[in-house]
């Protein structure tokens, strides 16, 4: 009969050995010393360095743990061990990480993806499982598609994509060669890496160059070069990237006021708007059967001038009187290149210079 506190210590050992098992990495060696500063730290667990010892070597009996004596010596899995997992993975769970492996590679680092294959591989046999009860698969009825512009991906080269995501991870400065926007040259930088965004296919590092602090964005598939440096990247004080991206950062602003738009559209055409508002204070009026008047306060960017033309002729700009004849020259040009002088009777443009 085991008394109530054996129960209790029972229960205390086989609890610090899950937290030790779930601190062993398969690439990254930790120490005793490691685990039991983990455990005191995040888990309130004190115990002794000979205690910890103790229960690797026993582990190690029954998982694939090594012990690496060199400098510095540490603990970790086999290269090979096979994974376990407590709890057990769900079908839910492994459709997941189905889902990252299928659609989102190109969001992950390579290194992140060779760390979390074996995930892969279980919740492919997971699923394999579940197919007894469920013969169709759900990554068959599951699809991702971008409503952007029809362009493939650029090619990136994966060792450029690698020194990028471990000089963001360890934040360190970067000196890289880039290709800038046409034929030109490439050029040498300074950068200071401070985050990646991916816009539909394309992911834009965001940086400040040399010593300047005004925030700029390189497209990661114009890398050349990427060397890391043993600088600590200096942030602009304030700086997040949410902010950035909040503040309009990837909509091209065009001067820092935003406008008051006033838009006269296709009744149905202005339908999705009504569940995806272009602000928080837009205002949707019906002016007849078939049209609407849409109020909203917005970021004046190319951003907007991008989508205003996409709906082309099921909407017109009232306001603001500029970003109106903006459009209307911009139509006229339009009806140039697709009209003859014949095929555009009424609707000759006038004419328009630099200077105007």
């Amino acid at each position: 009969m085991i008394a109530s506190n054996g129960k209790t210590e029972a229960a205390d050992t086989l609890y610090r050995h899950w937290l030790i098992l779930q601190m062993i990495r398969r690439r990254e060696k930790i120490s005793t010393t490691g685990i039991k500063d983990r455990l005191e730290v995040e888990h309130s667990i004190s115990t002794t360095l000979r205690t910890i010892q103790r229960d690797l070597q026993r582990l190690s009996r029954s998982f694939p743990l090594v012990c690496d004596d060199h400098n510095p010596a540490g603990w970790s899995w086999q290269q090979d061990a096979k994974l376990f997992d407590l709890p057990g993975m769900d079908p839910q769970t492994a459709m997941a990480f189905r889902l990252v492996d299928t659609f989102l590679k190109h969001l992950v680092p390579r290194e992140t993806l060779t760390a979390i294959s074996k995930y892969f591989d279980h919740a492919e046999s997971v699923l394999g499982r579940c197919s007894d009860n469920h013969p169709s698969s759900w990554t068959d009825k599951i699809r991702v598609l971008s409503r952007s512009e029809l362009l493939t991906p650029p090619h990136i080269e994966s060792s450029i994509a690698d020194a990028i995501y471990d000089a963001i991870y360890q934040e360190r400065r970067c000196r890289v060669v880039y290709q800038p926007k046409g034929n030109g040259p490439t050029k040498k930088y300074e950068i200071n890496p401070l985050g990646l965004v991916f816009v539909d296919k394309v992911p834009y590092l965001v940086v400040t160059v040399e010593k300047s602090l005004n925030i700029r964005q390189m497209a990661l598939h114009r890398f050349r070069e990427v060397e890391i440096l043993d600088q600590v990247v200096v942030t602009p004080t304030g700086f997040t990237l949410q902010n950035y991206i909040d503040s309009g950062g990837f909509n091209y602003p065009m001067g820092g006021e935003k406008i008051a738009l006033k838009l006269r559209m296709d009744r149905d055409r202005a339908k999705h708007l009504e569940e995806t508002p272009l602000a928080v204070d837009q205002v949707i009026t019906p002016e007849d059967e078939t049209t609407v008047i849409l109020t909203a306060t917005v970021q004046n960017s190319r951003q907007l001038r991008f989508w205003l033309n996409g709906l082309g002729s099921d909407l017109e700009v009232l306001e603001p009187i500029p970003l109106r004849e903006e459009l209307a020259f911009q139509t006229e040009l339009l009806a140039k290149r697709y009209f003859s002088p014949k095929e555009r009777v009424g609707i000759e443009p006038a004419e328009h210079t630099d200077e105007e």
